[in-house]
């Protein structure tokens, strides 16, 4: 008998692959059950979960929105109710408002909960405010202590004249009173070798480090910085240059699209007519008429006076037009109607006394406006595009002097980088020095103002946030610093640690105003709740009578819903349930996480009696269900089947 061998790493590939198919669901199903918004939270699982969105799948509550707009409905008999009793209408009325009594009874009472832990917590934390200001403090130090490790390492003194260099450069431009300077005074101290008290101390030691920077490599700092002002000088010139070009340009190819839409056609035309008037002048010495015309040619002599020096100079600048469809066509007007003077002067005395001739002026005199302002017309636009062309290859020339000045300064000043460049890489490690000298002077300042904080206020909270914003500063820039691995490690877990302090400011901020916001829009509820139940039995027998009513106290309950509780409202109890939800997992104090996870529930409770709610689909949910639950079945039993039969594929 054949034993088979147990197929170990095929067990373990479809534990693998099922685990794989089957966490959708699991995502999905755990999804549904959070409360926080699962696609932007940094967390897979979440403690804040809920039934309520599959309670409002199969039975939507009725909550305080929706009561209001059933009352409107009740009240004037619309909707469902079109049909319904009088009776029938008072007993839900009497339902609703007894459902909005209670509803507001346990907004109230929940609130109420809500301010009792929040005050638990604030008395809590201003009661341990010591050992609060003690694991800060440990927190500062480990973190400072690492700091100092790493610029032991580092192993750079403040008297060498590299770091002088980068300090200068650090310091340079800053008054005796800036923070800047105030980090630096021990090394600046130091370096002076006195303690330095005043702007007289602080310029004497300036001085010092401007001549060490100055012998070092500042005549080439300085070089550099010339040229690079030169070269943005340039770059703007440049762009001034371009934008004239390119105007210029523009409005030549304006021009000579102008003159090939408005005048082509026009020359074309004119073209054929010189064309048959140059056959009837061919034909005129060859009449043989003995009839005499007398024919008044002066306008003829004056329109072809006019034109012939327009001719010359067109001619002359055909070039303008080379290599378009437009020279062609100029170039046939302007040698058909040179043809036509030079037939006319051709032309005997005789010939002109001829009835040929006087058919020929009269066509001509017909068309000699046109052919006079065509050609003063292009004599115009020729004459000024060749001034533009002219300008344009000026603006060419300074654009390529402009160019080569461009490439001799980029050349000048990667001469200078590369002379700079050794000087550079030996800075580096002077620069990462200076940045942690700085966090370390920093972090000290923020321990002995730490030190002494002696509460848990709002201000001293607000302490606590500066030192954390200055803190997560370090952590982003921490690239520029000469920081170890190790001391990032120890910063980020600090800030981790101690980011519960900033989500607590947030949370006292928002719940701050809600605490002051909601209590008001209770009151006003219940006010004009109260106005209703009195009044409503007089407009529901009016309404009952056909006479439309609308009731001012339910249109305000609707305006206060919508307008004073979504926005500012269920904004900042957003923000506190969030927050409250973060600190349950952030706060290092056992006690408060119930407080915390109490206001939490209560006032998502809260948000779920006042907010309007979207609309569920019952049904689509289930196609849904079943469609990716049977994809989902079809995938695991295809997966597991080639796992346990491999000899199906082969």
């Amino acid at each position: 008998m054949i034993r088979k061998k147990p197929r170990v790493i095929t067990h373990i590939f479809l534990i693998f692959m099922v685990s794989i198919i089957l966490f959708p669901i699991v995502w999905v199903v755990g999804t549904s059950l959070r409360r926080d918004e699962a696609a932007f939270s940094s967390k897979l699982f979440s403690s804040r979960l809920t039934l309520q969105h599959y309670r409002d799948l199969l039975k939507p509550e009725k909550n305080i929105p929706v009561l209001v707009q059933d009352l409107q409905n009740l009240l004037s008999f619309s909707g469902r109710y079109e049909n319904t009793s009088i009776e029938e209408i008072n007993g839900k009325i009497v339902e609703d408002i007894e459902m909005f009594k209670h509803y507001m009874k346990e907004s109230e009472e929940r609130f109420e909960t809500v301010l009792n832990s929040y005050d638990k917590i604030a008395r809590f934390l201003n009661e341990n405010w010591e050992t609060i200001k003690e694991d800060v403090l440990k927190h500062l130090s480990d973190v400072k202590e690492s700091f100092e490790r790493d610029a032991e390492t580092l192993g750079v003194s403040v008297k060498d004249d590299l770091y002088k260099v980068v300090l200068y450069e650090r310091i340079v431009g800053q008054r005796f009173s800036s923070k800047v300077v105030k980090y630096h005074l021990e090394e600046l101290s130091e370096i002076l070798e006195k303690r330095i008290s005043d702007e007289k101390d602080f310029y004497e030691v300036l001085a010092e480090l401007k001549r060490v920077y100055e012998s070092f490599y500042g005549a080439l700092k300085k070089d550099l910085k010339n040229l690079s002002e030169v070269l943005v000088k340039l770059e703007k010139d440049m762009e001034e240059e371009e934008s004239i070009y390119q105007s210029l340009e523009m409005k030549i190819l304006s021009t000579i699209e102008n003159i090939k839409v408005a005048y082509v056609p026009e020359m074309r035309s004119l073209k054929t007519t010189l064309e048959n008037l140059l056959k009837i002048l061919e034909e005129i010495p060859k009449s043989s008429s003995n009839f005499e015309v007398v024919v008044d040619d002066s306008s003829l002599m004056n329109s072809l006076k006019e034109i012939s020096p327009r001719i010359e100079r067109l001619k002359s600048h055909l070039g303008l037009f080379e290599g378009m469809s437009l020279e062609d066509t100029l170039k046939e007007l302007l040698e058909t109607t040179e043809n036509v003077l030079q037939r006319v002067e051709k032309l005997s005395t005789a010939d002109k006394k001829k009835p040929l001739f006087s058919d020929f002026i009269v066509v001509y005199d017909d068309i000699s406006k046109d052919l006079t302002r065509l050609f003063r017309d292009l004599d115009e636009m020729v004459i000024d595009l060749s001034q533009k062309l002219e300008k344009l290859k000026v603006l060419e020339n300074r654009r390529k002097n402009l160019i080569r000045k461009k490439e001799e300064v980029l050349k000048k000043i990667t001469m200078l980088e590369k002379r700079l460049r050794p000087f550079e890489n030996k800075l580096s490690v002077y620069r990462k020095m200076l940045i942690l000298n700085e966090y370390i002077s920093l972090l000290k300042s923020k321990i002995t103002s730490v030190d002494k904080i002696s509460g848990f206020s709002l201000k001293d909270i607000l302490k606590y946030d500066l030192l954390l914003k200055s803190l997560r500063s370090m952590s982003s820039n921490s690239s520029d610093s000469g920081l170890s691995k190790r001391s990032l490690t120890i910063l980020n877990k600090v800030l981790n640690k101690m980011k519960w302090i900033s989500d607590y400011k947030s949370f006292c901020k928002s719940f701050d105003r809600l605490k002051k916001r909601l209590p008001p829009v209770f009151k006003k509820t219940k006010c004009l709740l109260n106005d209703f139940e009195r009044y409503y039995p007089f407009l529901l027998k009016l309404s009952s009578e056909g006479v439309f009513v609308s009731s001012t106290s339910l249109n305000e309950l609707y305006n206060v819903i919508r307008a004073e509780y979504v926005g500012p409202i269920s904004g900042d109890l957003g923000i506190v349930s969030r927050k409250s939800g973060d600190l349950i997992d952030e706060i290092p104090f056992k006690p408060l996480k119930k407080e915390f996870k109490r206001i939490d529930s209560n006032l998502f409770r809260i948000n779920q009696i006042w907010q309007q709610k979207t609309k569920h689909y019952f049904l689509r949910w289930v196609l849904n269900s079943v469609v990716v639950s049977g994809l989902v079945a079809i995938i695991t039993t295809f997966v597991c089947a080639l796992g346990a039969y491999p000899e199906v594929l082969g």
